[in-house]
């Protein structure tokens, strides 16, 4: 599964990303952002952030790369965030009935920069 993600104003484009279980997920993630680098960090729970599921290389600003990880086995909501700016959140869903492919992501509005950036 084939999926963007971008970082804009210092949040992630998308909140959820819905896959099924086990799937190869393949993710295309563009740093929007003027200044700043980020990373895209696959937990558990915000509550257990100790050791990633997953954890991608840091994208500078203006820069994009692709990486691939296998979806959790069991179905359920899962956090991700910005290891850097851990006010960047969103959750993966793990579904049986998620689509095969993902719907791309809304334009990011603008807006406040909480790290003063």
């Amino acid at each position: 599964m084939d999926v963007a993600l971008a970082a804009n104003n210092f949040s992630f484009d998308r909140t959820t990303i819905t896959v099924r279980p086990n799937a190869q997920v393949s993710v295309t993630y563009a740093n929007n952002e003027t200044v700043g680098t980020h990373n895209f960090a696959l937990y558990e729970s915000a509550q257990s952030t100790a050791t990633p599921i997953h954890r991608s290389d840091y994208v500078n600003a203006g820069a994009s790369i692709t990486f691939t990880f296998t979806a959790p086995s069991t179905p359920g909501t899962y956090f991700f965030r910005c290891d850097i700016h851990p006010l960047m959140t969103g959750q993966l869903v793990v579904s049986a009935d998620a689509p095969l492919e993902q719907v791309p992501a809304a334009p990011a509005s603008p807006g406040a920069d909480p790290y003063g950036y």
